[in-house]
């Protein structure tokens, strides 16, 4: 490490332990910021290449952390030095607020030191991390016994939490800025992107076997089983390890930590598995991540959306047993990945026959309950496609009726009929999928109710539509609605009969 002597402001190499007690600066990084070369005045001179880079990125917490004395530098804080830092002033000079706050590497210059002393743009003393501990606390969403040093109280996704909202200028320092705060070293590979943070996970599996990793939510990450970005884990601020799931010898709920490993397929994990158990009360004590099972692979799982689901520990059955299994990590699922589990199913909605008047999507009526459907994709050809919802949603009898919960798309025609398609799980079958047409607007009520009977005529064989026709001769042709159930998705073609 390179330290620059206060006095003769010449800068020395130290290696080893041979190093003197030093202090360390933090701030953020601005125009017309003085480099390096600017003070060695020589273009051939500071950091030799990747290799040195690599080095000082992973070094750095350790250099915060072994530091006398970190002054963190707040350049768009202003305190006039006649005012005496408190609660007041620093609120009207936007203390909590700055910019150092919301950035990805000072969050390690933060916890690192044994001493953080904060200063304004005009170097006037702020106060330091102990004394403003409670308010640096509510403004960064970090526990306060963590700004004292006390990490290892605090799990993966927790410490995840705090990074969540911070920024950094390259997509692949939202990794390499959380090696020290995680105890992980790894090389730097600029130009990966988001892999960088998937290897940050790789990294700290291989170190923990802390399952709250796992514990993130995001609206758009099919199958995924680590996270993309810190982000992921925003709202996973209060999640501690789970140590008691499971059954003993003696039967009761008691489970010691367990290995996990990342392999080549997938994270290889002993855990609790617990068959459509989702817990509907308000106090919990758990939550789990929710798995589909692939077809033909008995023990391999993928992630089913991005849902963490409530589990109370009184409805976690007695027989729980825990049970070996492979959890893909596969970075994105492919439509043949999706397609293969009942228990949510990609569903793509041909074009209609040109033959039929031009008919337009309206939209999607959302179920009542806590599944959402997302935002359709609109392909090229006129196709459209939507994951549908799983077939069992809750455990049960008195939520019986998700299973039968169809998916039901919106259409309208020309001459302003409303055209309903419902996509539905029938027992023992895959999908059905029926169309009807109607002279009215359709309320989403009355849209799953009349969903619900065309899926009755469905079995009495009664399928059939009348749609006009375009051009001059305007007959109403009879339609029906057909499913090929295809590997990667049911296929809902639209045929004139």
């Amino acid at each position: 490490m390179r330290l620059l002597h206060a006095d003769s402001l010449i800068i020395h190499d130290f290696t080893g332990r041979a190093v003197p007690p030093y202090a360390i600066l933090s701030h953020t990084w601005g125009e017309g910021e003085v480099s390096f070369k600017d003070i060695t005045k020589d273009r051939a001179t500071g950091l030799k290449g990747s290799a040195e880079l690599s080095e000082a990125i992973n070094s750095m917490y350790r250099w915060y952390r072994e530091a006398q004395i970190c002054y963190a530098y707040l350049e768009d804080v202003t305190l006039s030095p006649s005012l005496k830092p408190n609660d007041a002033t620093l609120e009207q000079a936007s203390f909590s607020s700055s910019r150092w706050f919301s950035r990805g590497w000072t969050l390690q210059e933060l916890i690192a030191p044994p001493v953080v002393v904060f200063y304004s743009n005009k170097w006037t003393e702020l106060g330091n991390r102990e004394n403003l501990r409670e308010t640096i606390s509510r403004t960064t969403g970090i526990d306060a016994r963590a700004l004292d040093g006390c990490l290892s109280e605090f799990s993966v996704a927790q410490k995840m939490s705090w990074a969540s909202k911070r920024k950094t200028t390259r997509i692949e320092d939202e990794a390499y800025c959380l090696l020290g705060l995680f105890g992980v070293s790894m090389p730097l590979i600029y130009g990966e992107g988001r892999k960088a943070f998937r290897r940050l996970q790789e990294e700290i599996i291989k170190q923990s076997d802390d399952e709250t990793i796992f514990a993130w939510a995001r609206n758009d990450a099919y199958g995924m089983l680590l996270a993309s970005s810190p982000s992921f884990f925003e709202a996973s601020g209060s999640f501690i390890r789970a140590d008691n799931m499971g059954e003993d010898s003696q039967g009761q709920l008691a489970r010691d930590s367990l290995p996990f490993t990342v392999t080549n397929k997938g994270v290889q994990i002993s855990l609790p598995v617990i068959e459509n158990q989702f817990s509907t009360r308000n106090r919990d004590e758990y939550v789990a991540i929710v798995l589909y099972r692939e077809t033909g692979t008995g023990s391999t799982y993928t992630r089913y959306r991005d849902w963490l689901v409530p589990i109370s520990a009184y409805r976690i059955p007695s027989n729980t047993i825990i049970q070996q299994i492979l959890i893909s990590t596969k970075a994105e699922v492919d439509e043949d990945y999706l397609g293969r589990s009942m228990d949510g199913r990609l569903v793509i909605i041909q074009p209609f026959p040109a033959i039929l008047a031009p008919i337009t999507f309206v939209r999607m009526v959302q179920p009542e309950g806590r599944y959402t459907y997302g935002s359709p994709h609109f392909h090229d050809d006129g196709a459209l496609s939507i994951m549908s919802p799983p077939k069992y949603l809750l455990f049960g009898q008195h939520h019986e009726h998700y299973k039968q919960n169809p998916l039901v798309v919106v259409f309208r025609s020309s001459q302003g009929a409303t055209i309903l398609i419902s996509v539905a799980p029938i027992p023992n079958q895959t999908m059905i999928a029926t169309i009807s047409s109607h002279n009215r607007n359709a309320a989403g009520r009355w849209c799953f109710d009349r969903a619900k009977h065309d899926i009755s005529e469905h079995d009495r064989g009664r399928v059939v539509a009348k749609i006009l026709a375009s051009g001059p001769d305007t007959t109403p042709l009879s339609v029906s609605a057909n499913v090929r159930d295809a590997d990667h998705a049911c296929i809902v073609t639209i045929q004139t009969i």
